[in-house]
């Protein structure tokens, strides 16, 4: 009854829920990898283009590593490793203990 007086509503609805089963699918799919570099790189990718960043190093990651290492399925040591490698391989930077992706 509530969405036939307010389509807008179903509609934001439908949007969102999308989204939520995208993401999802995204970090099922990226939990299935062994590789703790590609887990990383992906969770960042992912949230840089729901972002909506293109430009390198422009996207602050808003977690800290230990929260890194839980979305991603991960021990905080192997983050902490991953970024440090991603660093030398100049696909992050890090500025006062902040990434920039």
């Amino acid at each position: 009854m509530l969405f036939k007086k307010c389509p807008k509503s179903l509609w934001e609805l439908y949007e969102y829920t999308a989204e939520r089963m995208y993401y999802r699918y995204i970090m099922l799919n990226n939990l299935s990898v062994s590789n703790p570099l590609y887990r990383v790189r992906q969770l960042m990718d992912c949230l840089k283009t729901y972002h909506q960043y293109e430009e390198p190093f422009s996207y602050q990651i808003p977690f800290t590593r230990q929260q890194l290492a839980s979305l991603t399925g991960l021990r905080i040591e192997t983050v902490i490793r991953v970024v440090k490698k991603m660093e030398k391989q100049k696909m992050v930077k890090i500025e006062l203990g902040k990434i920039f992706y």
